[in-house]
């Protein structure tokens, strides 16, 4: 899988601004992340997967089962988990084309589960809208898939690789 230098210095660039203190948005997300790693989520079930398998950055893509003139486009988006024997953690970063006030917006993974091969968790925007994602691992291929949903009425497909140093060069 290749990707171009510009997509991956614009994540880069994204969780940099995202850590550092340089802004009160950062701070803010700052101030989020340090509140969801100090939090306990729930503990992982039995699961068929290496136990820091999901720790990294992974790339992804999300899409809209019923399209219509007024659904969205797919979105790109990068996620970084931080998995240990306890709990599973991450912060997600996205464009955001349907708000022009804002390039990127930030959300966060909570209530993780892994369940075999199924990981699931519920993604929570700063609005604090939320939506179910429910994925199946592929260990060998590095790769997540599967769907998200907004309740019963928005869902679609969903698709992760997990990128590696050795994958840019």
């Amino acid at each position: 899988m290749v990707f171009p230098k510009s997509a991956l210095m614009l994540v880069v660039f994204g969780f940099l601004a995202l850590f550092s203190g340089d802004s009160l948005a950062a701070d803010s997300n700052k101030e989020k992340l340090k509140q969801m790693l100090d939090n306990a989520n729930k503990p992982q079930a039995v699961s068929n997967i290496p136990s820091n398998f999901l720790s990294g950055l992974w790339v992804g893509y999300y899409d809209y089962d019923s399209r219509t003139s007024n659904t969205p486009p797919a979105n790109t988006f990068s996620i970084v988990f931080e998995q240990t024997p306890e709990q599973i953690n991450a912060i997600i970063m996205e464009p955001a084309p349907s708000n022009p006030d804002v390039y990127a917006q930030f959300a966060e993974a909570v209530n993780a589960s892994v369940q075999g091969t199924t990981l699931s968790f519920t993604k929570v925007y700063q609005s604090g809208s939320t939506l179910q994602y429910t994925l199946s691992v592929d260990v060998q291929n590095k790769v997540l898939t599967g769907k998200w949903k907004i309740n019963d009425q928005l869902s679609g497909p969903v698709k992760m690789w997990r990128m590696n140093a050795d994958d840019l060069k």
